[in-house]
């Protein structure tokens, strides 16, 4: 299930201290925002090709959040239900 998750402007402000205390700047704040609504959203996971502007974000998130390679999902997919891929 997809939802749209927001933040408010005091969510946002506090995501954008740690990223200035560690020194993300540039795009790495956009990562760091995704990462503050994956956070909010209670996700466990970040499915992304760029783990490396995650870690660090995962690596401090309080709710244990990792970054993981999309194939790591899809590889779980596969093995809890095999069904839900069509053979091609």
């Amino acid at each position: 299930m997809l939802s749209i998750i927001a933040l408010n402007g005091e969510e946002y402000a506090d995501a954008l201290q740690p990223s200035a205390v560690l020194g993300i700047g540039g795009g790495g704040i956009y990562d760091a925002m995704f990462a503050r609504c994956a956070i909010k959203a209670k996700a466990k996971a970040i499915y992304t090709w760029n783990t490396r502007h995650y870690n660090c974000v995962a690596r401090t998130s309080p709710a244990g959040l990792r970054a993981d390679w999309p194939t790591a999902y899809c590889v779980s997919a596969l093995i809890l239900r095999p069904c839900a891929v069509s053979p091609a």
